[in-house]
């Protein structure tokens, strides 16, 4: 199927596609989980490889790829998840030397419609036309940069963000029929990264309580804002760390025990003593702030 990018990369896409001599793929595996989720319910979904999370219809679907280009050994991975004519999906890419935003735009899109329901839906249209990816805004998660993008073909709409953090480039996309943008709007807004910079630069950080310690899982809430105001929430989590205090920016939408639909400064998950233990040091600086577990 041909897939026309931004026209920030289309002049890059026959080059890097078609030339064997500057990129190849080396080795290329597919994995598919053993059993489907509930079709009525949607489960917080966790790559502990990729260090990130996601809500889904249904357990993904997971490929993963390596290609050398200029001598750079670049790991592709794809999680996706498809219900009915919506399709979800978080790509990551690693390995590059240097943060390559047209490049990495160009690779994780063209695997993208190579393993999603981009192509699968696209067999049995009326009108298979050409997926654009549209520029539309600069944005950010939990301080790190992106680039939203508008996802067009097919009779669908979508929506594509692509993040770099640390080298590392993560991309979220949804794709559907308008019928189901809500649903669209609630996988995009889900995506959060498990492991920041803080949480890597602290042995007692979240991830590790979570996944070591089931009894983990009460969250300090530190204020709350609509999922509109990511650049609000963003300010407010820069001035907390340059303070030291290790906070993240969440979406609640991923914790079943948070009220869905916003964005939250939070620390842990902690044991409840813990977490109690760590809210008495914060009151100079969030007097506000309140501990709940997540899950």
């Amino acid at each position: 199927m041909k897939c026309i990018r931004s026209s920030a990369v289309a002049m890059m896409g026959s080059l890097l596609l078609l030339s064997t001599a500057f990129a190849q793929v080396k080795t290329s595996f597919l994995t598919r989980p053993p059993a489907r989720e509930n079709p009525k319910t949607w489960t917080r979904f966790t790559a502990d490889t990729d260090k990130f999370a996601v809500v889904m219809p249904d357990a993904p679907t997971i490929k993963k790829e390596i290609r050398v280009i200029s001598g750079q050994e670049l790991l592709l991975s794809y999680y996706g998840a498809t219900r009915g004519q919506s399709d979800y999906a978080v790509l990551t890419l690693a390995g590059l030397s240097v943060a390559n935003w047209d490049l990495a735009h160009m690779l994780l899109l063209d695997l993208y419609c190579r393993s999603g329901a981009v192509t699968k839906t696209s067999v049995g249209a009326q009108n298979s036309g050409s997926v654009k990816a549209i520029f539309q805004k600069q944005v950010a998660l939990d301080g790190y940069p992106g680039r939203q993008f508008s996802l067009e073909g097919m009779g669908r709409m979508g929506e594509w963000r692509i993040y770099e953090v640390n080298k590392t480039f993560y991309a979220v996309a949804a794709f559907s029929n308008s019928r189901y943008a809500n649903s669209l709007r609630r996988f995009i807004d889900s995506f959060a990264l498990t492991e920041t910079n803080a949480t890597m630069a602290n042995a007692k950080s979240a991830v590790g309580n979570r996944v070591s310690n089931p009894a983990a899982r009460w969250l300090i809430i530190l204020q709350t804002f609509s999922r509109y105001e990511r650049a609000k929430a963003n300010r407010k989590l820069n001035l907390l760390q340059s303070q030291g205090c290790d906070a993240q920016v969440i979406s609640t939408d991923s914790y079943s025990n948070l009220r869905p639909g916003l964005l939250a400064l939070t620390l842990g998950p902690f044991s409840k003593r813990a977490a109690q233990e760590r809210l008495d040091e914060l009151r100079s600086i969030a007097p506000q702030s309140y501990i709940k577990a997540g899950w």
